[in-house]
């Protein structure tokens, strides 16, 4: 669990103890800790501080000093909470706040962490399609690692069995290694999450004519990891079985997982998805990514532009099209999540874009999709985007498209 920390910018940020508050907050954890700032003259004013602070980046969010509080008890009596005065942070460290903050914390080890918080890692277990949608989102977000990654199978499988199979693999190719990856929380989420939560586990490699194969059942080992020579090429079969003691409904419907994979193949450009359920085969490509989506949506023949650059962690790419027959629209996706209400991310595109638009009687049909590490958003349910240090790279892709319209050929 994350430890909360709230702080008050205006004593926090005043001169004479600016600087060791800065010290003190770039010193907390921030995969253990969750940063607030808030003000008594309003959210805006407690980011302007951040930002003037230089420590923006490190707040998930900016508050208005409450007035009221609704609650049982009085701040004084709450379990756990320290008030530290900014004046002497020194004397203070992250481990007395989680010491007052969880005083019967217990490390859990292995898988346990996700079986008892699997909330924490697929969002929801009302069903067993966020679990598929994150591992869909984890597989495919990582397949630009390996140049001749192309394809990703999904099986459906009678008992709400699921197969996953692609021609690429990430993982080690080594008994030891595939365990690792498979029982273990490390660089890789993917295994460890579809594992801890599935009542039977799968998963095979192969690379280099070596084969491997692990089988588990509720995050525990039952049988292997077998190791021996295999085919040629490389690939991975991930094959799983969602457990009703998580889910509620361990059921996979076709119909969202047909929808997710069209969604995913214009987030992967180039990747062929393939949906096997029953009798019934259907395949998802979109070649040129958003751009497919958006010429799909615009005019018949129109010509669409398509940006795409990478800076550091961060990725961004754009495509739009101007339209007089079909209905504007603009959608956007944060590492691979679509966000509904769009946000910083689609406001950028929108105004980059406006700025060449060919009549004021043309609509906008455009799509923008960015990879960043630390997305901050307005609400928990991730609708909308609130980071606008994202705008320049939005902006730098729309260049780019404009600039590969005009080069010749």
């Amino acid at each position: 669990m994350k430890m909360a920390v709230f702080v008050d910018v205006e004593s926090a940020f005043y001169e004479g103890v600016r600087g060791p508050v800065i010290v003190h907050l770039r010193g907390l954890d921030l995969k253990r800790c969750e940063l607030f700032a808030w003000s008594g003259k309003g959210s805006e004013d407690a980011r302007v501080r951040a930002v003037e602070a230089g420590v923006e980046s490190l707040f998930s969010g900016f508050l208005t000093k409450p007035h009221v509080i609704l609650d049982e008890h009085e701040p004084r009596r709450w379990p756990g909470l320290t008030v530290q005065h900014p004046a002497r942070v020194e004397d203070t460290t992250e481990a007395d706040y989680r010491a007052a903050a969880f005083p019967d914390i217990r490390v859990l080890e292995g898988l346990e962490a996700i079986r008892r918080r699997p909330s924490m890692y697929v969002g929801t277990t009302e069903n067993a399609t966020h679990m598929l949608h994150w591992a869909l989102r984890d597989r495919l977000g990582h397949i630009e690692e390996t140049a001749g990654a192309r394809a990703v199978s999904v099986r459906m499988l009678p008992g709400d069995e699921l197969e996953l199979v692609d021609d690429w693999s990430r993982y080690p190719v080594s008994a030891e290694g595939l365990d690792k990856a498979c029982a273990h929380l490390g660089q890789n989420f993917e295994l460890p999450i579809l594992n801890a939560l599935s009542r039977r586990f799968e998963a095979e490699v192969w690379a280099d004519g070596i084969w491997v194969r692990a089988e588990y059942e509720r995050g525990r080992l039952v049988r292997g990891p077998f190791e021996s020579k295999g085919p040629l090429g490389t690939g991975t079969r991930l094959r799983f079985t969602p457990d009703p003691q998580v889910f509620d409904n361990t059921r996979i419907d076709p119909a969202w997982l047909a929808a997710r994979l069209e969604e995913l193949a214009v987030l992967g450009a180039g990747v062929t998805l393939t949906l096997e359920t029953g009798d019934q085969t259907q395949r998802f490509f979109a070649r040129n990514g958003l751009g497919d989506w958006v010429g799909a949506r615009g005019d018949k023949d129109a010509s669409v532009r398509r940006g795409l650059v990478r800076a550091g962690e961060q990725r961004c790419e754009v495509a739009w099209t101007w339209t007089q027959n079909a209905e504007a629209q603009v959608r956007g996706w944060v590492n691979g999540v679509r966000t509904r209400d769009g946000g910083s991310h689609v406001e950028a595109l929108q105004r980059s874009v406006a700025e060449h638009a060919p009549s004021s009687k043309q609509r906008l049909v455009a799509a923008v999709h960015v990879n960043m590490p630390r997305p901050r958003y307005k609400a928990p349910i991730k609708d909308h985007l609130d980071s606008p240090e994202i705008a320049p790279l939005v902006r730098l892709a729309v260049e780019a498209a404009l600039f590969e319209s005009e080069r010749p050929g």
